[in-house]
């Protein structure tokens, strides 16, 4: 029993300092449109970079797309920035220009 508990403080002191000492993953939270009303992504987005923020684990950007009737041609997200993308955002695929679609 006594080796066990030991064992798992190890663990836990090792994991927190890997997890510390290692750099922050870097997210993309990409948001803009919804299909329709279910999906309420000005509110979600805020509360998902909180959540991923406060783990200290990730580092978290924000990118929104243009509305259905907006410029696309400045929107040029860095996908290649980012090991990860979080997609929170429902639109039809032909919204983005093909060298966007490219890119992601």
């Amino acid at each position: 029993m006594r080796y066990t508990r030991r064992a798992a403080l190890a663990g836990a002191v090792l994991f927190a300092s890997l997890s510390s000492a290692a750099a922050p993953i870097r997210v993309m939270i990409l948001d803009g449109e919804s299909g329709g009303p279910y999906h309420k992504w000005q509110l979600v987005t805020p509360v998902l970079k909180k959540q991923l923020d406060e783990t200290r684990l990730f580092e978290t950007d924000v990118v929104t797309a243009p509305p259905a009737d907006g410029d696309f041609s400045r929107f040029k997200p860095a996908f290649a920035r980012y090991q990860v993308i979080v997609l929170n955002y429902d639109a039809p695929d032909e919204r983005w220009p093909a060298d966007v679609k490219a890119s992601f």
